[in-house]
């Protein structure tokens, strides 16, 4: 891959790499770059070194005049979420429904491997505030435009059809508190909540909605276009 001219990097603790970083040029191949996987040793989580070689790459994109990344990720993992989309500054562009297949390993059997598609747009206003800041901020609209497509009632989703949202200007579509411990504790409700944000996500993205921000609990927002 490095020797193709694609982007391959790692971090190390000493001598000892601990995380890295592929990616490969996609269309257009002078433009845009698709991030197939970055990944932190257990050993060196919570020490933000995936956000450093995220960080490393737009600069390494930017020097050969790249201005987009793209790359997939679980959107009913709330702290993926936040990293790709608060952090990094990152939009969700499109949904994939079980990109990778089925898994056979004992979590993630019979889960799906739905996963949202973000776009990273490397000079924008948007990119260059997330990264300033850890936080992002929308607009509120009157409480009675708002619905909760997906609610959590505990760690159980409750889901409301389309039919009874789709006059509201904003959507908003609640994630599980921790996906992957619930997937070992309760995989029925696990794949309860897959369903319930495949349902909901993929008919926002598929109209173009766009999306507004993530909440400090983990919601997606979204606000419709006018029909």
């Amino acid at each position: 891959m490095a020797h193709a001219g694609n982007y391959v990097a790692g971090a190390y603790a000493g001598k000892r790499l601990v995380a890295g970083s592929v990616g490969f040029f996609g269309a257009p191949a002078d433009r845009s770059l698709h991030s197939h996987i970055t990944g932190v040793a257990e050993r060196a989580r919570g020490r933000n070194v995936g956000y450093a070689l995220k960080i490393h790459q737009r600069a390494w994109a930017l020097s050969l005049g790249v201005d987009r990344v793209t790359w997939t990720f679980d959107p009913v993992i709330r702290r993926n979420a936040h990293f790709n989309l608060v952090k990094l500054g990152a939009n969700p562009s499109e949904y994939f429904v079980n990109f990778y297949g089925d898994s056979d390993d004992v979590i993630n059997a019979g889960q799906g491997s739905d996963r949202l598609l973000a776009t990273w747009e490397l000079a924008s206003d948007h990119v260059h505030e997330s990264l300033r800041s850890s936080t992002k901020t929308f607009r509120q609209p009157p409480p009675a435009m708002t619905v909760h497509a997906v609610r959590a009632n505990g760690d159980v989703p409750v889901v409301i059809g389309s039919d009874q949202w789709g006059d509201a200007s904003r959507v908003v579509v609640d994630t599980p508190r921790d996906i992957e411990s619930l997937r070992g504790s309760d995989p029925s409700v696990a794949l309860q909540w897959r369903m319930a944000l495949r349902m909901v996500l993929a008919d926002l993205i598929r109209d173009r909605a766009t999306f507004l921000g993530l909440s400090s609990v983990g919601a997606y927002h979204f606000e419709r276009n006018p029909r």
